[in-house]
């Protein structure tokens, strides 16, 4: 999961749910991408239509986890746009 937020450079909930867990609950990869936020490898934020409602999630890499991704040899790209740690 982390290699492909890098990659494409922000991703919503949804769409890392039908590239991983498409037959899963949606909640199934909600809390794994929680769980990813909370360890501070990626940021995360929502955002809000005109007449309040919510979409989902939006999720970018962190700083921290491009170094975790580097550490493993999985990403060696430099980017532009940084996500600092918390």
């Amino acid at each position: 999961m982390l290699e492909l937020i890098a990659a494409l450079g922000h991703v919503l909930t949804t769409q890392v749910h039908r590239r991983f867990n498409a037959a899963r609950a949606s909640t199934t990869t909600q809390r794994r991408l929680k769980r990813l936020s909370d360890a501070g490898l990626l940021a995360r934020f929502q955002f809000y239509r005109r007449d309040g409602g919510g979409v989902p999630m939006c999720y970018v890499i962190t700083d921290r986890g491009r170094a975790l991704l580097a550490e493993r040899g999985l990403w060696a790209q430099s980017s532009d746009a940084r996500v600092p740690d918390r």
